[in-house]
């Protein structure tokens, strides 16, 4: 009886409420699997055209010889995967470029197009 009396206290009260809460977090504390999916994200943002070394114009496409230099050092590094999600719509004005990106995209093992939709 004393154990359906605690049972109803903690079930009908807010004390129960923590209870319940912490008992889902008993599941992870002593039974944690090591991490095997690492992500790094690398992002062309506000933040990105401020550094003095990239010397991207603003309203302009980025210069795809930057994203030559990523994929083959990811490569070299021995990245599984990479997922772009930049829109390469139309050739750039320097052929070298591009054929450098076809290059590198040629050179990683696994790499995703995801066409961002144009605003």
């Amino acid at each position: 009886m004393v154990a359906v009396l605690c049972g109803l206290l903690l079930w009908k009260t807010p004390l129960g409420e923590s209870w319940a809460n912490v008992s889902y977090d008993y599941l992870f504390r002593f039974g944690a699997r090591a991490v095997t999916n690492r992500v790094t994200l690398i992002l062309m943002d506000n933040e990105a055209y401020a550094y003095e070394q990239f010397h991207q114009v603003r309203g302009q496409p980025w210069d795809r010889g930057l994203h030559a230099r990523l994929l083959n050092r990811l490569a070299d590094d021995g990245c599984p995967l990479v997922v772009f999600d930049s829109f390469f719509k139309r050739p750039q004005h320097d052929p070298t470029q591009d054929e450098a990106l076809g290059e590198a995209m040629r050179r990683q093992q696994h790499i995703v197009l995801g066409p961002s939709r144009h605003r």
